[in-house]
């Protein structure tokens, strides 16, 4: 009863197939599928075009002259030129199957659907003549094992396959009694085959986007700070990278060195679980006030925070960096370390540079880019904090 049970749930799976898929994930797989039985066809075609130059020279060597002599003559022909058609077509256009997924579909399908007919046709004359099914054998075991169809596909021609087979030999009449019975064997060998392999591919596809979705989640770790949910330094430099460095454009980059004012004496006064909620609190308002969706929010360390803008003009980001400073003000952060304001305030070092044809490395135009900010973030602060150095001028 377990065994019925793991055949009747391994039918259910096989038919349920890719529904549950994402429409990303179902591309992907099909795809994958598609890839891997253009391989496998491509393999069957080499193979069937040798065996049928070997049926010519049987006929050649043998100088066949029964009642169907003829056929040994020009099935050969006629399926090595159709199997020479595919192969051509399958290595001259092997890399533009993701671009034209329902042409390889049905190109593929359209050879099997050919050979089948073509092995319908052996297979009558080798019942005619040696009264046995060796080239039906072969036929049905390949359409379970090589092509990875669904699961409605591959009944199809399984059925179709038996049932002409079937109605040949009873119009025949002179093959063994149980000859029957064993192609209907054969036919749930194949089946069974197809399901099993079908199922196999299945998972794999399944563990392979677990394991994708697993490294994106570690990727995503190993690229962000835990307290505060920004990127941390790892995660800017990919972050940075990712620009269009070298592409022929000019790029802006504007820096937002932001340094949490006496943040060291706000430890000292509620704590490290006040410093951290207090951290968080900044982040998330950093997170919320994006001048343009592609800035890139990081804690550089400590209480040092990176805002980096890209192609934004002088005016626009020291409005930017101020609405910020402003922004983290109103959070009221409860600290009176100062008799001008009882709430946690910023100082933000500010600079822009461009990158052109003139910079001589991508890496020494980021660190000059850090360096300048930094120098302004050392200004702001020596300059009573709470303020927006830019250019050695001061926002308030």
């Amino acid at each position: 009863m377990n065994l019925i049970h793991v055949y009747k749930s391994k039918i259910k799976k096989a038919f349920k197939g890719i529904s549950d898929f994402t429409p990303e994930q179902q591309l992907i797989y099909k795809n994958d599928i598609l890839k891997e039985t253009y391989r496998r066809t491509l393999v069957v075609i080499v193979l069937v075009s040798l065996i049928q130059i070997s049926n010519l020279h049987v006929y050649v060597a043998d100088q066949m002259h029964a009642g169907y002599a003829f056929l040994h003559l020009y099935i050969p022909i006629g399926l090595f030129l159709i199997n020479l058609i595919y192969l051509v077509i399958f290595i001259s256009r092997r890399n533009q199957i993701e671009n034209h997924y329902k042409l390889y579909n049905l190109v593929i399908k359209s050879y099997w659907f050919l050979l089948m007919a073509g092995s319908i046709i052996f297979s009558f004359v080798e019942m005619k003549e040696s009264h046995t099914i060796e080239n039906f054998t072969l036929y049905i075991l390949a359409l379970g094992i090589v092509p990875i169809f669904g699961m409605a596909e591959i009944i199809s021609l399984i059925v179709i396959y038996l049932a002409v087979n079937i109605i040949m030999i009873i119009n025949i009449g002179t093959m063994q009694p149980n000859t029957i019975q064993l192609m209907v064997v054969l036919a749930v060998l194949s089946f069974y085959a197809a399901i099993t392999q079908y199922l196999f591919t299945f998972d794999v596809f399944v563990e392979k986007q677990n394991l994708a979705r697993t490294n994106k989640k570690l990727e995503l770790l190993s690229e962000t700070d835990q307290l505060t949910g920004l990127f941390n330094r790892r995660g800017m430099e990919k972050q940075l990278y990712r620009l269009n460095f070298g592409a022929g454009d000019n790029i802006d980059l504007s820096m937002l060195m932001i340094d949490v004012d006496y943040f060291k004496a706000y430890n000292d006064k509620y704590f490290h679980a006040k410093g951290d909620q207090c951290l968080i609190k900044i982040a998330d308002c950093l997170k919320s006030n994006p001048y343009f969706d592609d800035d890139i929010a990081v804690r550089y360390g400590g209480e040092e925070f990176l805002i980096i803008s890209r192609n934004i003009d002088d005016h626009k980001i020291i409005d930017h960096a101020l609405n910020i400073k402003k922004a983290i003000h109103d959070l009221h952060i409860p600290f009176g370390i100062t008799e001008d304001s009882p709430y946690i305030t910023v100082s933000i070092g500010l600079a822009t540079k461009r990158f052109d044809n003139q910079c001589a490395s991508i890496n020494s135009f980021l660190a000059d880019l850090f360096y300048q900010s930094d120098k302004e973030l050392y200004n702001a602060k020596n300059n009573g904090r709470n303020c927006v150095s830019f250019g050695n001028f001061f926002y308030r």
